[in-house]
């Protein structure tokens, strides 16, 4: 008989959770030897496209930790609800919103403003932030 499918997905969090996993040490093998993982990305190489290509509710039980802070995140979140016959919330980030669910009081700008200009932990005299694009020889990226 064919083992369970498990899928291990990390959204916005403190990679506390990725850590439990990982705190099993070699016992980790006890769990690949009563499930088969289909898709933990902090771990082993998957592609989105190879959950797209499995049927719904194929993987039995899906593990989300940390909050849905981006499209992306919510994507793969509504993905995964969509392939699997259970979904978990695992830890307080999934579950609650934890630190990153925070940022949901404040508006983007607030966040980024706070993030780049003035936390107490911040050195950014230059007020360097993030580029959207580099200009090179060869053209503009993006």
């Amino acid at each position: 008989m064919a083992k369970p499918k498990v899928a291990i997905y990390w959204n916005a969090s403190c990679g506390g959770c990725e850590e439990a996993w990982v705190d099993l040490a070699e016992d980790i093998l006890k769990v690949v030897e009563a499930v088969d993982i289909v898709l933990w990305p902090v771990a082993m190489d998957f592609k989105r496209k190879d959950v797209e290509a499995m049927e719904d509710g194929e993987i039995a039980v899906a593990f989300l930790n940390g909050a849905v802070r981006t499209s992306e995140q919510e994507g793969w979140s509504k993905l995964l609800r969509r392939k699997a016959g259970v979904v978990i919330a695992f830890g307080s980030c999934a579950h609650l919103g934890g630190i990153p669910g925070l940022a949901n009081f404040y508006s983007k700008d607030e966040v980024f403003d706070a993030a780049y200009n003035y936390l107490p932990t911040v050195e950014n005299k230059k007020g360097t932030t993030p580029q959207l694009s580099t200009k090179m020889p060869e053209g503009a990226t993006r």
